[in-house]
């Protein structure tokens, strides 16, 4: 049978498909590597620079692999080998792939370990090294070839980085349909191929293969270094860090503000009348000290000489302190009335005044930045100062800065601008995910926080490169675009409003719940319940105590006792007489909108910590819901919520004077948003009525036990 197979096969149209199989084929594998991972690249699955790195390794293989294998063919270095290394390894060969042949029709499968046996007989090394002449004098050129095919084959796919890419393409979408058709034949086609190459063929391009094999570790080292060289200089890189060079420390001590890092954002008028203020108590207060140094002089010149040179020095303070012995009366009348006249003025309230956090001491100057060596700020490496300049991953050439003006180097400004400017494409891409999650609850990408490779991949890429270009260029003159400028949040919030995706009900289908169960590409809009803020915020609403004052200050809103005393000085930054603004004569003052309501990170309000405000100690990309028993218990018997609920009754009660159904409809109504059925009302009337017989309740108590049950329904605290 194999003689046949060899005779009718490989005779001579089989020579010629394996050659072109080795030749061709070979090469187009790595080929297609370097495709897919040039995609992965762009899907942000691995970084830039892991994508283009790889993909050009993997495409040098194949020119390395391919130009490798044609040249080997010409040589024929299996010419060097003599009759009995030929006999020998023909045996092995041909005995390993004809076993293999009969075990794969009788059963279809191909394993690693066949695989092995097939190209690695027992004595092939043996059988190489006993008849080999000549063959690493011919070969070792071969080997040096590779190295130079690596080698210029980086610089030139580097040149031409995106036709080739783009060309890989295709070739990733042939080699789809190959490799598809060769899985299905390779448990009869590898073993026949082997067997024919080995008779018919001979040893040449089996040694060829093991050959470039070497050349192509070869260049995969070269690639390694010189991508592990970039890497490091990427590592080191300094140049983002540069542009924040002027900035001088934060704070000379532990206090969170000083003049490094506060702005005063006053209005010009008003900044005028209180800097004239303070000006002049200035003057004031340096005017009596002029004073009281005089007094201070003239009374130590009667004191000893070592209390005279004493007070030349850093121990004048304890000389001045000495001096009501020896101070005349008048003197000492004098001096007490300018000291306290001085420390009257000292005290008074700084004049009001509005700060900004920011930075606002800089240098216009600042030094060089340099490499530091192993990362040790005592380190620096004098022969690598490093400009300010964006990544070198990003490959986008370095700012223009400006001279220096006035108080700032203008190096943050270069930076602002790149982040926002269209040359950056990041920036968009992340505001506007950013803005689809806040409506959606969650985003095209779902990490908000991590586009790349550690990140999750986006479910619709063309929708977020799309409006990423609509953010900075909108669209004008179609049905449905928005008018309003560039990088305009408020026109994006208004373009997703107004989509289709965002109407949509939240009702499934079996359909699409057996193709999307996680509503994955939004096909319906996914309930949700209310996030901290909206629970907190819906409360007040309901019961009439929500003031909708706008800007201003943060607001204290009122925390139980039990919570206050559980801080080291209980009430500590938060009441009123303790450093905080909360005033207990004034509880309405904190109902503002929980936007206002000011954040300790050691001490929150307790109905926003339940339903799981935002971490106050890092960045929160993402709020997560959680379903836990402290919600109901809190939203049952908290001190707010029963505040709430008895401020929710006298507002029916105000509202619906003597009729309960009314008042119950009405209570259903603001609940819910939407108009009760008959039914409902009738069972919470029947509910309210018991509540009087049962427990002798007034009709306002009485009410307030159902706002509290309506408050911690599911439909109030949840969106369908």
């Amino acid at each position: 049978f194999m003689r046949k197979v060899s005779t009718e096969v490989f005779d001579p149209l089989g020579q010629i498909f394996l050659r072109l199989l080795f030749f061709v084929v070979i090469p187009l594998v790595f080929a297609s590597l370097a495709a897919g991972v040039a995609q992965l690249g762009r899907l942000d699955r691995l970084g830039p620079l892991a994508g283009r790195t790889f993909a050009l390794f993997f495409l040098n293989m194949a020119i390395a692999v391919g130009l490798g294998l044609l040249m080997m063919n010409v040589l024929r270095p299996g010419d060097h080998l003599d009759a009995g290394a030929k006999t020998m390894l023909m045996q092995e060969f041909g005995g390993a792939a004809q076993k293999h042949v009969t075990t794969a029709a009788a059963q279809p499968s191909l394993s690693l370990s066949g695989i092995v046996e097939m190209f690695m007989p027992k004595n092939l090394f043996g059988a190489v090294v006993g008849h080999t002449n000549g063959t690493i004098g011919d070969v070792l050129p071969l080997i040096v070839f590779a190295l130079l095919v690596g080698v210029v084959g980086t610089q030139l796919a580097e040149a031409k980085r995106q036709q080739l890419l783009s060309a890989l393409d295709l070739v990733s979408e042939l080699m789809t349909g190959i490799v598809q058709l060769a899985l299905k034949l390779a448990p009869y086609a590898v073993p026949l191929m082997i067997y024919g190459v080995i008779v018919k063929i001979g040893l040449d391009i089996l040694i060829a293969l093991g050959v470039f094999a070497l050349g192509c570790l070869a260049v995969m080292l070269l690639h390694l270094f010189g991508t592990m060289s970039l890497w490091l200089r990427l590592w080191t890189d300094r140049k983002p860090l540069a542009f924040f060079r002027d900035i001088r420390p934060y704070s000379d001590n532990r206090d969170v503000r000083s003049s490094a890092n506060m702005t005063d954002i006053t209005p010009v008028e008003k900044r005028r009348v209180y800097e004239g203020e303070l000006k002049e108590r200035k003057e004031k207060i340096a005017e009596l000290v002029k004073k009281m140094v005089a007094l201070e002089d003239e009374a130590i010149k009667t004191m000893s000489a070592e209390d005279q040179r004493a007070s030349e020095g850093v121990d004048r303070p304890q000389v001045v302190a000495k001096l009501g012995k020896v101070f005349t009366e008048k003197q000492k009348r004098d001096y007490g009335r300018l000291k306290q006249e001085r420390d009257g003025l000292e005290r008074r309230p700084v004049p009001s005044q509005e700060f900004a956090l920011s930075v606002s001491n800089c240098d216009p100057r600042p030094p060089t930045v340099y490499v530091l060596a192993r990362g040790n700020p005592h380190a620096p490496k004098e022969k690598e100062p490093c400009a300010p300049g964006f990544p070198t991953v990003l490959g986008t050439p370095d700012p223009t800065i400006p001279p220096a003006k006035g108080k700032t180097s203008n190096r943050r400004t270069a930076l602002a601008d790149w982040l926002a400017s269209k040359s950056n494409p990041l920036t968009a891409r992340v505001m506007v995910n950013r803005l689809w999650q806040h409506h959606f609850g969650r985003g095209i990408v779902p990490s908000p926080s991590d586009f790349g490779k550690l990140g999750d991949t986006s479910t619709h890429p063309e929708l977020l490169d799309w409006l990423a270009s609509e953010f900075t260029e909108p669209t004008v003159g179609q049905s449905w675009s928005v008018s309003g400028p560039a990088w305009s949040m408020k026109r994006m919030h208004k373009l997703m409003l107004l989509s289709d995706t965002y109407k949509m009900s939240s009702a499934g289908n079996a359909k699409n719940l057996a193709a999307d169960p996680a509503n994955a590409y939004f096909w319906r809009f996914n309930m949700r319940r209310l996030v901290a803020e909206e629970v907190r915020d819906s409360i007040l609403a309901i019961s009439g105590k929500l003031k909708l004052d706008q800007f201003g200050p943060s607001v204290f809103p009122k925390i139980p006792q039990e919570v206050l005393a559980g801080q080291s000085v209980p009430g500590q930054g938060w009441l009123k007489t303790r450093g905080g603004g909360y005033d207990p004569r004034d509880p309405d003052a904190g109902n503002r909108r929980s936007i206002y309501a000011s954040v300790k990170r050691s001490l929150q309000v307790p109905i926003l910590i339940n339903h799981d405000q935002a971490d106050t100690d890092s960045s929160c990309p993402v709020r997560y819901t959680t379903t836990v028993p402290t919600q109901a218990l809190g939203m049952l018997n908290g001190e707010f919520t029963n505040e709430m609920a008895a401020a929710f009754a006298k507002r029916l009660m105000a509202e619906t004077p003597h009729d309960l159904t009314t008042r119950v409809s009405r209570a259903i109504r603001l609940t819910t948003g939407r108009t009760p059925t008959p039914i409902e009302i009738a069972a919470d009337v029947a509910f309210v009525e018991k509540l009087k017989a049962d427990h002798k309740l007034g009709d306002e108590p009485a009410l307030a036990r159902l706002a509290l049950l309506l408050m911690n329904a599911n439909e109030f605290v949840y969106l369908d």
